[in-house]
């Protein structure tokens, strides 16, 4: 049996998050615990679920938000997939300042990426 690793969603309403979440449900080894439309209540939801993982979507050029960056330093186990609403400049973000570029890959291969389990097990 395959262990379900936690997502939490962090989207401002967006088609792009609605799509996550459909695939995300589709996909074995992830399990959607939170959907978070309010970014000021992720960090209460990121302690709460313990999640593995947390897939933020930004609007295009916007700065990773200070609560995302707190969140990040919080939960040292934690990864997180950042992108923009539109499926733009993918990256995976732990452990600051540890980053990597995803933009080669499309949304089959991070999926497949995010279930391989701790970042540094992970080669892009």
């Amino acid at each position: 049996m395959t262990t379900q690793q936690k997502v939490v969603l962090v989207k401002k309403t967006c088609l792009m998050g609605d799509m996550l979440k459909r695939v995300i449900s589709k996909t074995a080894g992830l399990e959607v615990v939170s959907d978070v439309e309010d970014l000021a209540e992720f960090p209460e939801i990121a302690r709460r679920t313990q999640a593995e993982l947390a897939i933020v979507l930004l609007h295009p050029d916007e700065q990773v938000p200070e609560l995302v960056e707190q969140v990040i330093k919080e939960h040292s186990s934690m990864r997180f997939l950042l992108m923009g609403v539109d499926g733009s400049h993918p990256r995976l973000k732990w452990n600051e300042p540890h980053e990597v570029p995803l933009d080669e890959k499309n949304l089959q291969e991070l999926l497949a990426l995010l279930c391989k389990g701790q970042p540094e097990r992970i080669e892009v």
